[in-house]
């Protein structure tokens, strides 16, 4: 079992948008161009929050609960 379970995953503590930025980011199957469409942001804005490093630890943090899921 992962040891975030007691502990709540950053991805939790992004705005809604920036949350569903990372889920549809990591399906892997739109680009940041769609993606910024669908969420009716700036593609900048999406390429901006790329390089946020809260947006890069909950990336990593979510991969990783994806990750140990599936092992």
């Amino acid at each position: 079992m992962s040891d975030t379970t007691n502990k709540e995953l950053k991805l939790y503590d992004l705005e809604p948008k920036q949350q569903r930025f990372i889920q549809l980011y990591l399906t892997g199957n739109f680009t940041l161009a769609k993606i910024a469409d669908l969420l009716e942001i700036h593609p900048n804005t999406a390429g901006n929050w790329m390089k946020k490093p809260a947006i890069k630890e909950a990336m990593a943090e979510a991969q990783g609960e994806i990750h140990q899921q599936v092992e």
